[in-house]
């Protein structure tokens, strides 16, 4: 270290006449070689400019180091200019960002219903883990590609003609209740919903589907609905069975009295 200025001394707690003099490697880092990646290092080899992110301890944080060639009277390359921009307070949001991120991707792969997005443009920016399983459709196969042209096994027709709408919806819209084919399985029927998304502006950025299989709830409808059946039916039958018995028991009795007379 031939120079260095106030804001590196304040940093290292140490006045320049110490850190002038000192090998990098060993007052920055503490080893007795250069580190791994060392942009200074790279800079004396080829001649150029050379960056990297640098986590160091012993100055407090996260770092993103530049060194540029310096050069001497005949051109050679005899060393480098190093600066250091503090990143600390960016790396540590950018891991928050990173972790809310991944937060919110696991929730929406354990959702049990199915989330799709589709910008303004009608292009599909989210795709999660129930639409794969419902309709068949990998993400890679599904994102950047334009929602209508989606081999998606429900009635494409009435999909097609309703889409406008949700483009330019102002509030949620109920869909009727969707018949959709499942790979490998029975078709199921899905409640989707159409919800309007909004720009930074208040402008319309498209709109997400989000919708659950209600298959069971259906079979469970259509089994109540066949219960209610028979017990009317058995209703019927003890009223007819009563109807019957009657006259049948005053005939009897009638008879039975007639007999011992």
């Amino acid at each position: 270290i031939l120079r260095v200025n106030r804001a590196m001394a304040e940093r290292l707690n140490l006045p320049p006449s110490e850190i002038e003099g000192a090998l990098c490697h060993n007052l920055m880092h503490g080893q007795d070689t250069p580190i791994l990646q060392c942009p200074h290092s790279d800079t004396l080899l080829d001649g150029t400019e050379h960056m990297a992110q640098i986590h160091e301890p012993r100055l407090g944080g996260d770092f993103l180091v530049t060194t540029s060639p310096l050069y001497n009277a005949a051109g050679r390359v005899i060393g480098s200019v190093r600066v250091a921009r503090d990143i600390t307070a960016q790396k540590y949001a950018e891991d928050q960002l990173r972790k809310a991120h991944a937060e919110t991707e696991n929730l929406l792969a354990s959702m049990s219903s199915f989330l799709i997005r589709v910008d303004e443009e009608g292009i599909v920016t989210r795709w999660n883990t129930q639409a794969t399983v419902l309709f068949g459709i990998e993400p890679a196969d599904a994102l950047g590609r334009p929602f209508l042209d989606l081999p998606m096994p429900w009635d494409r027709a009435y999909v097609a003609r309703q889409f406008p709408q949700w483009q330019a919806a102002t509030r949620s819209v109920r869909l009727p209740e969707m018949r959709c084919a499942v790979p490998d399985g029975p078709p199921a029927f899905l409640d989707v919903t159409a919800n309007p998304v909004r720009g930074a502006d208040g402008a319309p950025a498209g709109f997400f589907l989000l919708g659950t299989d209600v298959t069971e709830r259906k079979n469970l409808e259509s089994q109540l609905v066949h219960a209610q059946k028979l017990e009317s039916i058995g209703q019927l039958a003890a009223g007819i069975a009563h109807e019957i018995n009657t006259p049948t028991q005053y005939v009897g009795d009638n008879t039975r009295f007639l007999q011992s007379a």
